[in-house]
């Protein structure tokens, strides 16, 4: 079996574009997290079955969102060990890795780090909430509602658990 080599640089650009290829699926994520929970929601008001459907679809994208910010990170930390060092004169990812560590100590840090995640977060409580205030705890909503709690934790851990791990 042969070898394929590739040049450093070229290796250095196609993670790049990979990195800023998953940071566009995640802003389509969060869009349409969006427009299906505008959907939901916005027929939610007179059926509360629907609004409590939202947060397993919400617990989905958090997932696949979260996933490409994993990668990314692990793309991000190559490309800082491998190629950055003072040699080579390319610093991009050790630069925003270290703005990154410095913007979580302050309050604009806290917010940004909450951002995302707390729109998943409080999509999931709005829609059960509204589940919850015209509901007959019926069999089929006794279910979902379950599920909604538990769809909800398991969120709450993801968030959780990436706050430690991207630090």
């Amino acid at each position: 079996m042969q070898k394929i080599r590739i040049s450093a640089d070229k290796e250095y650009d196609t993670l790049r574009q990979e990195i800023l290829k998953r940071i566009e699926i995640n802003y389509q994520i969060v869009n349409v997290l969006l427009s299906i929970s505008a959907a939901f929601l916005g027929f939610g008001i007179n059926n509360n079955l629907i609004a409590l459907l939202l947060p397993p679809i919400i617990l989905l994208l958090a997932v696949v969102w979260r996933q490409n910010l994993d990668v990314n990170g692990k793309i991000s930390k190559y490309l800082s060990d491998r190629y950055e060092h003072d040699e080579s004169g390319v610093i991009w990812e050790t630069h925003i890795r270290d703005l990154r560590t410095a913007q979580r100590k302050t309050l604009t840090g806290i917010f940004f780090t909450i951002g995302t995640p707390g729109v998943f977060m409080l999509l999931s409580l709005i829609a059960m909430t509204l589940g919850l205030i015209n509901c007959k705890f019926a069999l089929i909503e006794d279910a979902l509602i379950i599920i909604d709690i538990i769809c909800i934790i398991i969120l709450s851990l993801i968030f959780l658990f990436y706050r430690k791990t991207s630090k």
